[in-house]
């Protein structure tokens, strides 16, 4: 049990990390010019000077690109928990006891995929049923 809390640390916090690094820019470099030319107009996308407003669509877009993202994320670890539970069942080893474990880990896991496959149709709906009460 130890090692699955430490591998779905070692798989989440890369991924969370990553997702907190400020987006790429729309900068372009031209081959003639200075590197320091081609920036001095640069802004990264999303931040407050970008001239963008922050309109209802946007946010309803991002809430989705969240939510689209934690549900891929979770259903990854769903499909790392069968591997997982798969292999403690192969190397068991005819022990009644960590053969059950391992059963009732690929049963949980694949209740968790299933989960997360349903949750993409609801969450959306849910979300454009939210933004289109106006």
């Amino acid at each position: 049990m130890k090692r699955l809390v430490f591998l779905l640390l070692a798989m989440f916090v890369p991924i969370a990390f990553s997702m907190s690094v400020a987006s790429a820019s729309e900068c372009s470099y031209d081959e003639g010019g200075s590197v320091l030319g081609s920036l001095e107009n640069c802004i990264p996308q999303g931040s407050i000077d970008s001239g963008g407003d922050a309109s209802i669509s946007s946010v309803k877009d991002r809430i989705i690109a969240i939510a689209d993202n934690a549900i891929i994320l979770w259903s990854l670890i769903a499909i790392g928990g069968i591997v997982y539970s798969s292999f403690l069942f192969i190397f068991s080893n005819g022990d009644d006891g960590q053969a059950k474990n391992a059963r009732m880990g690929i049963i949980y896991s694949l209740v968790g995929f299933a989960a997360m496959l349903l949750a993409f149709p609801i969450v959306n709906a849910v979300i454009n049923f939210v933004f289109d009460l106006e």
